[in-house]
């Protein structure tokens, strides 16, 4: 501590903290008698994680004093990269990362650290499948006595490593990890009519997408197949929190609440990692990634991070910020960069996405804004409307299909357009409904809608944007109304189409 500026009252206010400190055990409701803590920093304290890495600032130097052992990227040298306790240490020779190991092992036993040999791993990269079995059964890596494992897949700082480069078994896990999550998500009431699908959207991103996307920042070997794997995990989540049934189109699920692909989740979290390099210190990260960023632009191969990166910011159309940044410039403030990225995949995705969308419905009244359905935001707004606002929502998701009316026999090509205007069967609640339109809206506004074609009123019905309806508390009392009246007429269209999920 001395050396690197602690003096005087920063001293002796470090060594009061720890002085005399002593814990007790809660079990039962009963607490056992303090005993001392001899060693050891305070778990949970807000300065024990600055105080581990001051406990191991120079283990670097220890390990591989010539840094002649260690593993060098472009000259820089990378061979121990540690956070917190999760020392790694990387050579490009089986001699060199035994001396390094060697090293640690002296410099544990100088500071009294223990090294689990148990939960120490070895992993080597850039061999075959086959070539690493027949070299795994002569080589032996050591620490100290103790033999170390050495594996194939190891999960470093929550995020998996293959030997191989091979993917799958990471995206295997996330998708494990997301379905364990939604159960337990549903078992406290994040599912269809417990909670507003905005809110379980709002849980499932802060919950499950950040674990499940933990680390895709690195993600650079990951295939079109376990992309779909990835997408089709949280359009499951989706579909069950909104009770839409299994055939919705992913466009749509994840439409209606605005919620981004996750290739595009995953765009994000790359731009905004890199924002963070570029606004760092001078440290290694920096130094390497400046260092291949320049060698890309002057055309040397090479794959990873940076050439995903550049890929990302000519897909969004924000390139020019890294160049101008490179040749010497600067980068929009945080909440700048993150609000640009959001707008930039916000209008790709509009834009590239709507037209996979099978229903015209959905695609008039919600894929031409790219905001998700109001009927969501309306039914949080009104609590005892929400029921029948959310089946009314799901009106959108219905593909435009030919068929017949199993209610009154007619033929029809939108079923949702036929429920509305044309069902004999539904005549006295359709007169119902118009009736409650003309009590709300002013003889105006009634003129202008009765005036469309049955389309243009079905959009507006199921809550396109309407120029009088602008005000809020004027469109949430319209909505609360029509989906009252339309629920009962919503409910038959199950004994022609199975669409709903109750």
């Amino acid at each position: 501590m001395y050396h690197i500026g602690f003096r005087d009252k920063l001293w002796l206010l470090m060594r009061a903290w720890f002085m005399d400190s002593v814990c007790m055990v809660l079990a039962n409701g009963l607490t056992s008698e303090p005993f001392a803590i001899t060693q050891s920093i305070k778990q949970g304290g807000i300065m024990s994680m600055m105080n581990f890495c001051i406990y191991l600032f120079d283990i670097h130097q220890f390990v591989d004093e010539e840094s002649s052992h260690g593993l060098i990227v472009d000259d820089i040298y990378v061979g121990s990269p540690t956070l917190a306790d999760d020392i790694m240490i990387m050579s490009p020779t089986k001699s060199g990362l035994d001396v390094m190991m060697g090293q640690a092992l002296i410099y544990s036993k100088l500071w009294h650290l223990r090294f689990s040999s148990k939960k120490s791993k070895c992993m080597v990269f850039g061999e075959s499948k086959t070539s690493n079995n027949k070299n795994r059964r002569s080589r032996v890596f050591r620490m100290d006595d103790d033999i170390i494992e050495e594996v194939t897949h190891y999960c470093h700082v929550g995020i998996t490593l293959s030997a191989t480069g091979n993917s799958s078994e990471r995206t295997n896990n996330m998708c494990v990890k997301s379905n364990n999550l939604i159960c337990a998500m549903t078992g406290i009431g994040v599912k269809h009519f417990g909670i507003n699908p905005l809110v379980c959207n709002f849980l499932w991103n802060r919950i499950c997408i950040a674990s499940m996307l933990h680390g895709s920042e690195l993600w650079n070997d990951i295939t079109a197949g376990e992309m779909k794997q990835l997408e089709r995990a949280q359009c499951r989540a989706l579909k069950k929190f909104q009770g839409m049934p299994i055939r919705t189109h992913g466009v749509i699920v994840r439409g209606m609440v605005h919620q981004p692909p996750i290739q595009s989740l995953i765009d994000i979290k790359k731009l905004m990692f890199l924002h963070k390099l570029m606004n760092m210190a001078d440290c290694i990260h920096k130094q390497l990634f400046l260092k291949r960023a320049f060698e890309y632009i002057m055309g040397r191969n090479i794959t990873g991070f940076i050439a995903d990166i550049w890929t990302i910011t000519h897909k969004y159309e924000i390139a020019h910020y890294m160049k101008r940044y490179l040749c010497g410039g600067t980068m929009p403030n945080k909440m700048q960069w993150k609000a640009l990225v959001r707008d930039r995949v916000d209008e790709y995705n509009v834009r590239h996405y709507m037209e996979y969308a099978d229903s015209m419905l959905y695609t008039h009244v919600v894929g031409s804004r790219g905001q998700g359905t109001i009927l969501y935001r309306i039914a949080k707004r009104n609590p005892l409307c929400a029921r029948s606002l959310i089946a009314m929502a799901k009106l959108l998701t219905i593909p435009d299909e030919r068929g017949t009316c199993a209610c009154c026999g007619l033929d029809f090509d939108s079923i949702v357009n036929h429920v509305i205007h044309r069902c004999t069967y539904l005549i006295d609640l359709r007169n119902s409904l118009w009736d409650t339109i003309i009590d709300i809206l002013d003889v105006h506004s009634s003129v202008e809608l009765f005036n469309m074609d049955d389309e243009a009123i079905t959009q507006v019905l199921l809550a396109k944007h309407w120029r009088r309806l602008s005000e809020q508390d004027k469109r949430d009392k319209f909505y609360c109304m029509v989906s009252s009246k339309l629920l009962p007429m919503i409910t038959s269209i199950s004994k022609t189409y199975h669409w709903q999920r109750m």
